[in-house]
C-alpha cells in the first residue's frame, strides 16, 4: 500500500523567517502598548488620589463650619424650645385653679 503525500489546503506565501519577524514586531508593539497603558493607569490613579484629598480637605473645612453654626443655633434654639415646651405643658395640663386650655397671666403664681 502506497501512501500519497497530503497537500496543505492553504498555501502560506510567507516563509518561516518572515513570520518570526512579524511576531517579534507584534510582540514588541503589544509590550510597549502595555507599558504605556500601565504608566497611564498609575498616573491616573495618582491624579484621582490628589483630587480626592482636595475634596476631603474641603469637606473637613465645611464640617468645622457646620459644627460652629450648629453650636450657635443650639445656643439660641434650646431656650426657645424650653419656653415653648413649658407653654405647651401649661395648655395641655393646666395648673390647678385655672380653666383648661388657657395660659395663666404672667403675673400669676402659676406662670
Amino acid at each position: 500500500m502506497v501512501i500519497a503525500p497530503v497537500q496543505a489546503p492553504i498555501q502560506v506565501p510567507i516563509s518561516i523567517g518572515t513570520w518570526d519577524i512579524v511576531l517579534s514586531v507584534t510582540g514588541l508593539v503589544v509590550g510597549l502598548t502595555s507599558l504605556v497603558l500601565g504608566g497611564f493607569a498609575i498616573w491616573l490613579s495618582i491624579r484621582f488620589k490628589a483630587d480626592a484629598d482636595k475634596v476631603n480637605q474641603t469637606t473637613l473645612q465645611l464640617l468645622g463650619d457646620i459644627r460652629a453654626e450648629a453650636k450657635g443655633i443650639t445656643a439660641y434654639a434650646l431656650p426657645e424650645l424650653r419656653s415653648y415646651g413649658e407653654m405647651a405643658r401649661q395648655i395641655i395640663i393646666p395648673p390647678k385653679g385655672t380653666a383648661s386650655g388657657t395660659v395663666p397671666p404672667k403675673g400669676s403664681k402659676h406662670a
